[in-house]
């Protein structure tokens, strides 16, 4: 006895479905392509902004550390180039003053003569520091770098003053029973060397009391 068999059929994809399927998986690859090299391209740009204000914060955390272990303060507007000697007196500049102070100099804590002095400034929007070691050239480094522009940097200096009013030591002959306090602020933008990267703003405050107590 036969036994009768179905004949079975098989349906293959049609050439449309093929290339339909390939359109999508091509614009599918081609998004997820893009929106990885976005994401690298915005990664990139965050590490570089990151690298500019990471070395904004190392300077102002040498200004402040150099500051800290400082003594004989002297808050100014000028400062003295080539050969000229800085002056060895200390000054107040207090924020209730007419002008604010953008120079700071002071004996560093590694000095060799009580008349070795340091500066720090902002010349074209890049912070300095200039050593004025006494009796030899004074030499300047650079801080900050090219991609960074500084707007504004100001020191104010409370204490300054010895407790004896002597003009040798003190400007103007001026006194008081302080201990010295430095408020430091700076604000800026960076400015990527990229065309691509976008700027950033950014402001620095801290107050800075000597660690070396001020007993004249």
């Amino acid at each position: 006895m036969k036994i009768p068999t179905k004949k079975l059929t098989v349906k293959g994809f049609s050439l449309v479905e093929i290339l339909v399927v390939l359109g999508l998986f091509s614009s599918i690859a081609t998004l997820s392509l893009a929106s990885l090299f976005n994401a690298q391209s915005v990664n990139k740009r965050l590490q570089e902004t990151q690298s500019i204000l990471d070395n904004i914060n190392l300077s102002t955390q040498t200004v402040t550390r150099d500051i800290r272990f400082g003594t004989d303060f002297y808050a100014t507007t000028s400062l003295p180039f080539g050969d000229d000697a800085p002056p060895y007196t200390r000054r107040n500049c207090p924020q209730s003053s007419p002008t604010a102070c953008t120079i700071i100099i002071f004996t560093p804590s590694d000095s060799k003569d009580y008349r070795d002095r340091v500066a720090y400034y902002v010349k074209n929007g890049i912070l300095y520091k200039t050593t004025f070691p006494y009796g030899l050239a004074s030499s300047t480094e650079q801080m900050t770098s090219d991609d960074v522009a500084i707007s504004s940097l100001f020191f104010y200096l409370e204490g300054a003053q010895t407790s004896l009013g002597d003009p040798v030591y003190d400007d103007n002959g001026a006194s008081d029973y302080k201990q010295p306090l430095v408020t430091f602020l700076l604000s800026g933008v960076t400015r990527p060397s990229g065309s691509v990267m976008a700027s950033t703003t950014f402001d620095f405050e801290t107050n800075i009391s000597p660690r070396e107590l001020d007993s004249q």
